[in-house]
C-alpha cells in the first residue's frame, strides 16, 4: 500500500536499517511478494475502515498511488463521508459484513480507536492481513488480545502504521530538536 510512499525515502529506510544492524539485500516491491505466503495477490482488492482524515488518505493513496493494490470499499459509519472517501468506488457502514467478504484480501483499519481491536481480530479471523492505524487497541488488554489472536493463527497478519520515522520531515524535527538547533523542544504538534 504504501510502496510509492516508501520509495520517495529510500535513504532513509536504508538508515533505518543500518541503525539496527540489519543489511538489506534490496526493496521489495509488491511484484515481489504477490502470492508469498499470507501475501495477497498483486492488485488485491483492499477494504478501508474509517473515513476521517487519515482513512480517507489511506483511500486516496490506495486509488491513486498504490500499484499493488486496489480499493474495494470504503467504510464509515457516516454513508456520506464512505462515499466521499471511496471517490465514486463502493461505500458502506458496516466493516463486519465486508471484512469476511470474497470481494476483500487486505484491510487498513482508521476507524476511532476503541474499535480497532475488535476490527483486528475480525480481520484475523477471516485470514486477511491488516493494516491498522496506531493504536492497536486502547488498553493494554486489548492490545493483548489482538497479539494472542494473531499468534493462534499462525500467521503475521496485523502490522501497526507507525512511520513516521521514516518520514523526512519528522527526521529533520528530531535532528534539529537533538543538536540544539531551536532550543530544548518542549512541545511538538503535527
Amino acid at each position: 500500500i504504501f510502496l510509492g510512499r516508501l520509495e520517495r525515502v529510500m535513504p532513509d529506510l536504508d538508515a533505518a536499517f543500518e541503525d539496527i544492524g540489519i543489511e538489506r539485500a534490496g526493496f521489495l516491491r509488491a511484484e515481489d511478494l504477490s502470492g508469498v505466503d499470507g501475501w495477497p495477490p498483486l492488485g488485491a482488492p483492499v477494504l478501508v475502515v474509517g473515513a476521517g482524515i487519515m482513512g480517507a488518505e489511506h483511500a486516496r493513496l490506495i486509488r491513486e498511488e498504490a500499484r499493488g493494490a486496489t480499493l474495494a470499499a470504503v467504510c464509515d459509519a457516516d454513508a456520506n463521508r464512505a462515499r466521499a472517501a471511496a471517490g465514486g468506488g463502493k461505500a458502506f457502514t458496516d466493516p463486519m459484513a465486508l471484512i469476511g467478504s470474497d470481494e476483500v484480501d487486505a484491510i487498513v483499519i482508521a476507524s476511532p480507536d476503541s474499535t480497532h481491536a475488535d476490527l483486528a481480530i475480525a480481520c484475523i479471523a477471516a485470514g486477511k492481513p491488516v493494516l491498522c492505524e496506531k493504536p492497536l487497541g486502547t488498553t493494554g488488554a486489548d492490545c493483548l488480545r489482538v497479539v494472542e489472536a494473531e499468534a493462534r493463527s499462525g500467521k503475521p497478519l496485523v502490522h501497526v502504521g507507525y512511520m513516521r520515522r521514516f518520514d523526512p520531515a519528522y527526521g529533520e524535527m528530531r535532528d534539529k530538536g537533538s543538536d540544539g538547533t531551536l532550543g530544548k523542544p518542549l512541545l511538538l504538534h503535527n
